[in-house]
């Protein structure tokens, strides 16, 4: 059985990597031929070669290799443009430092910023913030990605940092925010926050507590902060996280996206603690441990 798994894994492989030369612009038609005959070959050929076609299919418009019907697309063009959907649907951010408007962090770039009241902010990956201070208020908007406040004290001016989906209002306190895709973990390392969340109203956290808001459950649940803010430490951990989660996370340090071909994929439990620096070691382990397979493409990687 485990032979036969394999089997159908390279024939699977191979297949792909047919179709991503052929789609490229640059076959030669004897490699059209040649291709052709591969999946001839039985009906295992046949299945995969299918298979393969459908996934290429699933990038969308990206994938045609000719343009105007007479001019053929580069292999990076074509795969580039893939990309490009996907990183204008959310898959990844590419983010660079903005001047006036804002700071930010590119992929796999980490920074500590200080603030002009003594307030530390470690950046996480992918990160983009506008710190906008007052007389009266200390406001940062925190526009993509993951970041730990260290507030200095200053009784009269709050500190609070706003997210599409609420605000969080320090009260002497340090703590992490994370933006995700369906909803914004609050976790507090010290003191405590006040929150006000779209969904979940107003409410207090202390230190050693998270909520969520933007998410259907009940806001404020107990929490494990070195899991929540493994990052600092250089490390990448995950307790029972679903897939989706896991990929959006990597995501802040790969240069290309990750795409999960199969929604009901997304919902697959993860667990393992790695290197940030590491993030293949991920693939390899959801890999490993979950029913999915991985197909490592030029500028896009699948999952399914």
């Amino acid at each position: 059985m485990q032979d036969h798994e394999d089997a159908h894994r390279e024939l699977s492989d191979e297949a792909i990597s047919w179709i991503v030369r052929l789609r490229s612009g640059e076959a030669s038609l004897a490699e059209h031929d040649a291709f052709a005959t591969w999946r001839l070959r039985s009906p295992d050929h046949e299945s995969a070669a299918r298979d393969a076609e459908r996934l290429w299919g699933l990038l969308g418009p990206a994938g045609d290799a000719e343009r105007d019907g007479r001019k053929r697309r580069s292999r990076r063009a074509v795969l580039g443009g893939a990309a490009g959907l996907l990183i204008l649907a959310g898959s990844v951010y590419s983010l660079r430092h903005t001047g006036g408007s804002g700071i930010a962090t590119a992929i796999a770039e980490r920074r500590t910023l200080t603030l002009d009241d003594g307030s530390t902010i470690d950046m996480n990956a992918a990160t983009r913030m506008r710190p906008s201070f007052s007389q009266s208020l200390r406001l940062v908007r925190l526009d993509a990605g993951q970041a730990t406040f260290m507030v200095a004290k200053d009784a009269a001016r709050p500190f609070v940092v706003e997210t599409s989906r609420g605000r969080i209002q320090a009260i002497g306190t340090v703590f992490d925010v994370n933006l995700g895709s369906e909803a914004d973990t609050i976790s507090v390392l010290e003191g405590r926050v006040r929150v006000e969340g779209d969904r979940s109203g107003s409410f207090e956290l202390a230190a050693g507590q998270g909520a969520q808001i933007g998410a259907s459950s009940a806001p404020v649940a107990p929490l494990d902060v070195e899991v929540e803010t493994a990052w600092r430490q250089g490390r990448l951990r995950f307790d029972a996280r679903p897939l989706g989660d896991v990929v959006a996370e990597l995501g802040r340090y790969r240069s290309e996206p990750i795409l999960v071909l199969d929604p009901q994929l997304k919902s697959l439990s993860v667990t393992g603690s790695f290197r940030l620096d590491d993030p293949e070691s991920v693939l390899l382990a959801i890999e490993a441990t979950l029913p999915v397979r991985v197909h490592r493409l030029p500028f896009v990687t699948l999952i399914r």
